[in-house]
């Protein structure tokens, strides 16, 4: 994550002060930095087959923060599915941060998905305009955009979390840390959107088609599915179609973000 000290970053909710503000007791984790480091644990319980095909279901259900404690559980259910918790201890005792299901293979996760035609990639816009409940383009197709996630330049002990989300080496291989691909779409989503204030992601759905490359560029494109208010926050609901430059569908996401934080009461 960026620096905890840092307000000048896009989501100012990954900075101590932003977050104090909206009432969390410091600066939050990003989701698919929490998600990422689940990946070691995957790849042990279900094998090297996830990522190469695979799926997820990630509901991100409370905040993690910097020197939290963090127990990863995968467990079996049925049907060639697995269990996903991330366990954060804290100081009223264990809390679920994140919950979800996940398997190799190919499963209908996500249901109606939108996907968007590939069409060339344009630069980030800037400024990028505004997104609002009210005016939110549902069912609009947006821009495609490039993006990779290369190798940190600095030992793997050195490296921030950030850095260490980005490659899973197997076999010689640097792939892409499927979280890693998936939170393109938190990227993404700050790349064609001012979102005027702190965001929180909430779910991610994923199915994977072909492990990315560390390094590797990819293309991002989405549909806004649909925006709505929950208990005061503005959510909007991205399906994102991410594929590499040469085309290979890589992964069709749907991504769940709150754009629009609820001020704490008073």
């Amino acid at each position: 994550m960026e620096d905890p000290s840092n307000m000048d970053q896009p989501n100012i909710i990954h900075s101590t002060a932003g977050a104090q503000a909206y009432g969390f007791s410091g600066a939050l984790v990003t989701g698919s930095i929490v998600y990422g480091w689940c990946t070691p644990a995957i790849i042990e319980a279900l094998g090297a087959d996830w990522l190469q095909l695979g799926w997820a279901d990630i509901r991100f259900r409370r905040p993690v923060y910097p020197d939290d404690l963090l127990t990863v559980r995968v467990e079996p259910l049925e049907a060639g599915a697995w269990s996903l918790e991330v366990i954060r201890e804290g100081d009223a005792g264990d809390e679920v941060a994140l919950t979800g299901t996940l398997g190799p293979g190919i499963r209908d996760v996500i249901g109606d998905f939108a996907e968007s035609p590939r069409v060339p990639a344009v630069p980030q816009p800037d400024p990028p305009p505004v997104l609002r409940l009210d005016e939110a383009p549902v069912g609009a197709q947006l821009a495609t955009l490039a993006t990779s996630l290369p190798w940190p330049a600095v030992p793997p002990a050195e490296a921030s979390p950030k850095q260490r989300l980005a490659g899973v080496l197997l076999d010689g291989v640097a792939y892409a840390n499927p979280a890693g691909v998936s939170g393109r779409m938190s990227w993404y989503g700050h790349a064609v959107y001012d979102y005027a204030g702190p965001s929180i992601h909430t779910r991610t759905q994923v199915q994977h088609l072909r492990p990315a490359l560390v390094d590797e560029p990819m293309e991002v494109a989405a549909v806004i599915r649909d925006a709505y208010e929950r208990k005061g926050h503005h959510y909007v609901v991205y399906d994102g179609t991410i594929r590499s430059a040469d085309g290979d569908p890589l992964a069709r996401v749907r991504h769940t973000t709150i754009f629009r934080v609820a001020p704490p009461a008073g």
